[in-house]
Order: structure tokens, then sequence, then C-alpha cells
């Protein structure tokens, strides 16, 4: 079996549930060889290093509350030197501008956006130093496509975006690659707990290509980006919507 990031060592944030976005992410680099850094809000996801690596030698698990900066540096102080940083936590607070009050607002933009930006701080010197690393950023259509009620959630991932285009030209000359992805309606187990099998399905009538994404989809999208097979690209937003943005 190939092990193409058999010299990586990756640190994957917002690892969640198997099946949902964050595990299948963890999971796609355990197979490809790398050891893998796993982080939570919660000590209950303590067991799904276990899961991800029965053998208990390659995933590790480091609880962390990315709203708070504490947490943020001393995640990556545990993490240690690591080539590839994948930022896929994010939190949403949905509902009219009026009606959003500060708390949620505050959490969009530490976890969405601050943390990133901390992470990335605290973890790039030791990429530099290497002389390569690469950062993957995960978006959302949102940040291309008005819909009311996520206006304060739309404005974190425009930013992610953004951070990602200035780090790619910032961190270039250190062999540093940066991108995101910008998923479009994903069925993982939450959504289809929250929303319905029904839903989802509708929601994917309104996609061109007639269904809505798997996570395992775009977690395998996630090491194409970090594979030599794409070494050239940096500062890319890749659009895995199935067409979304384009109607």
């Amino acid at each position: 079996m190939s092990h193409p990031h058999a010299t990586d060592t990756v640190l994957v944030t917002g690892v969640g549930e198997p099946g949902s976005l964050g595990y299948e992410i963890a999971a796609g680099y355990t197979a490809a060889g790398a050891r893998v850094v796993i982080t939570g809000r919660l000590d209950d996801y303590a067991p799904l290093a276990q899961r991800l690596d029965p053998t208990g030698s390659r995933v590790r698990f480091i609880q962390a509350d990315l709203r708070h900066l504490e947490d943020v540096t001393r995640l990556a102080r545990q993490a240690g030197p690591v080539s590839i940083l994948v930022n896929n936590a994010a939190t949403i607070s949905a509902g009219p501008t009026a009606e959003l009050d500060h708390r949620g607002f505050d959490a969009m933009y530490e976890v969405n956006v601050r943390a990133p930006h901390a992470l990335v701080a605290a973890i790039v010197p030791t990429m530099v130093d290497a002389g390569r690393g690469h950062i993957v950023n995960i978006s959302s259509i949102g940040a291309r496509l008005a819909t009311p009620g996520r206006a304060a959630y739309a404005a974190t991932k425009a930013a992610l975006e953004s951070l990602t285009r200035s780090w790619a030209l910032e961190f270039a000359p250190h062999g540093i690659r940066v991108n995101a992805l910008s998923p479009g309606p994903m069925h993982g187990p939450k959504m289809i707990r929250n929303a319905g099998e029904e839903a989802l399905r509708q929601v994917g009538t309104t996609v061109p290509l007639g269904r809505t994404v798997a996570p395992q989809e775009v977690a395998r999208a996630v090491l194409v980006l970090t594979s030599l097979d794409l070494s050239y690209a940096t500062g890319s937003v890749l659009a895995l919507d199935g067409g979304r943005t384009l109607v």
C-alpha cells in the first residue's frame, strides 16, 4: 500500500464523530501513513484517536476549545512541529442580523477566523525552518452566496479565504503552500440528524449536479491539495460545490 504522507505530521482541527468532515480528513491522512493530531472541544472525542488508529501509535487527541486563545496556544505547543495544518473547525450562529447577539457573533469570529490565524502564527515558524509545509483552510460556499440569516457566518468564511490568499503570498518563498476548500451542501451525520434525509435531498435539487456532497469526497480533495500532484497550487480556493455557486 502506498503511503504518500509517511513523512508528514498533520494537525486537523474540529474532528467530530465518524462520518463528519474532520474525522474523514483525519482518516484519510492516517490511511496515507501520516502521524495525525486531532482536536476537539470536548474530551468525549478522545476515543476517536483509538478508532482511527487501533495501534495507538500514529493518532493522538488534544482537547482544545478554539474560542479561547490560551487553548489555541496550548494546542500548537502540544502538537509540536507539523507539516500539514487543516483548519477545519467552525461554528455557526444563524438568524436575522438584528437578533444575533454578540456572543454568537464573537464565537464565530473566535473559532472561524481568530483560531486559524493564531494557529498559523504559532505553527508556521517550524514550517519555515523545514522549508516546506501545507495549510488547508475549510471555507464554505457561504463566502460567495448570500443567504438571509447567515451574514456574519459568511463574513467569517470570506475572511478565511482572504487569509488564504495573503498567507499563500507571504509563505511561498519558504516552500509553504496555502489553499482553501469551499464545499457545497454536505450530508454529514450531524446534518442528517438536524435536517433529515428528505430535506437534504431537496437541497440537492438546487445543485446543478443534483445532489449534496459527502464528507468523504471533501476529505479526499484535502489530501489532493496537499499532494505532489498539486505542488504548484497555492492561494487557490477550490469550489467543491457541484456547481452551486454558478446559479
